[in-house]
């Protein structure tokens, strides 16, 4: 029979004046088998929403061992992923002595636009076009700074393809995408200046990058809009950012 261990997280509604809350309870499950326990796959929204409205409801974190708590300080994050990688959810339980904290964040990805994780960051990334062609580098870090925070680039191969399929088209010529990245500085902090992009040939520090017809990562002229049936007609942005601690 397995046994859901401490920080089990249940969700409780109760009235509280005219507000609902949530209680976090930490522990063991005793008479669990009095209770459904059902496996949802359902978007974290609905799942609250469940929860809210049930007299009798519960999230259980099944684990092997109990945290040793005589230790000062501990943290433990609970990590929820929605539906069609469009938001995350991150519960952080901490102690510092005798005293707990709950922290609470959530990131929710807009239309067009992907979730991925990136080392201690989850993040929104998408390709957005120019509205009028093919433009240069300088016009791709005005067009991310304004749907978005900045230029970012491909922190692994599932960014690159997902980057590269959304590029779009224009007429007569094979389009590319501006990336973070030029004369070896990066404004994205989550793409680690680089080091994960998947490269075509040798990282030059001189140039711009850019996601290439051949699907990675190469460097050209920061000026440079169009050459022969080349057109540079978007951008990679960064839309949203969340650090984990």
């Amino acid at each position: 029979m397995p046994r859901f261990l401490l920080f089990s997280l249940f969700f409780l509604p109760f009235s509280h004046g005219k507000q609902w809350k949530m209680m976090l309870i930490h522990g063991d499950v005793l008479g669990a088998s009095e209770f459904s326990i059902e496996k949802m796959h359902r978007p974290m929204e609905e799942c609250h929403a469940l929860c809210y409205n049930t007299n009798e409801c519960a999230r259980l974190l099944q684990d092997d061992q109990c945290p040793d708590l005589s230790n000062t300080s501990y943290t433990s994050i609970d990590t929820w992923r929605g539906a069609n990688n469009s938001a995350v959810m991150l519960n952080e339980i901490s102690k510092s002595g005798i005293q707990w904290s709950i922290t609470y964040n959530y990131l929710a990805c807009g239309d067009r636009t992907q979730l991925f994780r990136r080392g201690n960051y989850w993040v929104c990334v998408g390709a957005r076009a120019f509205l009028d062609g093919c433009g240069s580098y300088n016009k791709a870090e005005n067009l991310c700074n304004g749907v978005g925070i900045s230029l970012t680039g491909p922190y692994s191969n599932e960014e690159k393809q997902f980057l590269y399929d959304s590029r779009g088209s224009y007429p007569g010529y094979n389009t590319l995408l501006w990336v973070d990245g030029r004369n070896g500085v990066y404004k994205d902090p989550t793409v680690n200046n680089g080091e994960k992009y998947p490269m075509c040939g040798p990282r030059d520090r001189t140039l711009c990058h850019y996601i290439d017809t051949g699907n990675c990562v190469n460097t050209f002229d920061c000026l440079t809009s169009t050459n022969n049936n080349d057109c540079w007609h978007g951008a990679a942005c960064l839309m949203k950012y969340l650090k984990i601690n």
